[in-house]
């Protein structure tokens, strides 16, 4: 017989601590072939322990009603189950070291369901967060023209609505009145340096603002800009087939870098170190992903999205080591799902979100909150734009 489950080597230490009555118990309970406990008497305790591993390793399914029998035949000693693992005191530290991947552990009964989510936050799992609805003038926008959010502090988030008018928001949600920049038609786009408000408009120019004082300092023209990270001191600008630098305070052009590297570079986010882009694939052929780069502009590794791989990776925002990328259908992945997926910078797995609701066009971090916004997906000529905040970063 191929196995199709490898049991563990824990099961095997666990089984010869059993007597042979126990072994013997196990091997009928789980051997449709064993009409009779007579006919495994005679067999040895290792015989009984080898069979019983040879069972548990037909399938995943058959490895859990070996561990269902064990359960029974050598049950956990009252201690344990009352002292440790429903322990007030030593629950939240349990569960505490598991991750997204673990969510099984928040079913094994109340008491685990309630830690589970009171630990959300330590384990860094992000899951909705209550948010009060957006103002009239950032809800109801045309779903045709982009929309961009960024946080300008921890009190205020900068967004722009379909007139062209840059609003600030607080972390209620509530318009701040008198701050508003009125000719910022066409942005698209939106970052925040050290006292400095960047923005790109449709023509592909990048402009530097004031952040106090939100007034107009400097601006690039004729390099056709189509989406920009901030890091290192410098503006890192995606041009399509490669990433041209400017200088953060004056926007003077430094040099380019990427050309055949990256088949088409979207959204990007800049660490201390490292510049991640995201690089969506043009043809069947080729793979959505995403490129990373040192700041210098050298080529660091590729990143593919694990056991998730990416349908199409369109944004990215960093924070203390976990990259979160969002995914949404466009015109070169009609099909892809609408999630959140979360990274190491070294490109493990760690949780993906389905948001099928929504078509994303936009990250950011604020308020010690993941935030995202899109339009809903309900393909009629009525869309809301929406914002949803996840908790967990």
């Amino acid at each position: 017989m191929q196995t199709q489950f490898m049991a563990s080597p824990r099961l095997a230490e666990q089984l010869k601590t059993l007597t042979h009555a126990q072994l013997l118990a196990l091997a009928v309970d789980n051997s449709p072939q064993v009409k009779r406990k007579a006919r495994l008497k005679s067999n040895t305790h290792a015989q009984l322990v080898a069979m019983v591993l040879e069972q548990a390793a037909v399938s995943r399914e058959a490895f859990k009603a070996v561990g269902k029998c064990l359960a029974i035949v050598q049950p956990l000693p009252e201690w344990a189950t009352s002292d440790v693992l429903l322990s007030l005191d030593l629950l939240p530290t349990i569960l505490s070291t598991l991750g997204a991947a673990d969510l099984a552990a928040a079913k094994v009964c109340r008491r685990w369901r309630s830690c589970w989510k009171s630990t959300l936050m330590r384990r860094r799992i992000l899951h909705p967060a209550p948010l009060p609805p957006l103002p009239t003038a950032a809800q109801v926008m045309d779903y045709r023209y982009g929309f961009d959010m960024v946080a300008l502090d921890g009190d205020r988030l900068a967004v722009f609505n379909h007139d062209g008018v840059l609003m600030l928001l607080n972390t209620q949600m509530e318009r701040i009145p008198a701050q508003t920049i009125e000719d910022m038609v066409d942005v698209i786009g939106l970052a925040v340096g050290t006292n400095s408000l960047y923005t790109r408009k449709t023509n592909g120019n990048l402009y530097r603002y004031q952040l106090d004082s939100l007034a107009l300092v400097a601006e690039t023209a004729g390099y056709n800009v189509t989406y920009f990270a901030v890091g290192g001191g410098h503006i890192f600008g995606n041009i399509m087939e490669e990433i041209a630098v400017f200088d953060a305070a004056t926007l003077a052009h430094c040099f380019t870098f990427g050309r055949g590297v990256m088949d088409c570079a979207l959204g990007m986010a800049a660490s201390s170190s490292e510049l991640f882009v995201c690089d969506m694939a043009s043809s069947p052929m080729d793979e959505n992903c995403i490129q990373v780069f040192s700041l210098a502009g050298h080529h660091l590794r590729t990143l593919r999205g694990g056991v998730a791989s990416f349908a199409a990776p369109w944004l990215v925002c960093f924070l203390d080591d976990r990259l979160y990328v969002i995914e949404t259908d466009n015109e070169l992945q009609p099909m892809a799902e609408h999630r959140v997926v979360t990274l190491t910078p070294q490109g493990e797995l760690l949780q993906v979100v389905e948001m099928p609701d929504t078509m994303l066009d936009a990250i950011t971090i604020f308020d010690g909150k993941l935030f995202v916004s899109g339009v809903n997906n309900d393909h009629n000529e009525d869309r809301k734009r929406v914002m949803k905040a996840l908790q967990g970063v």
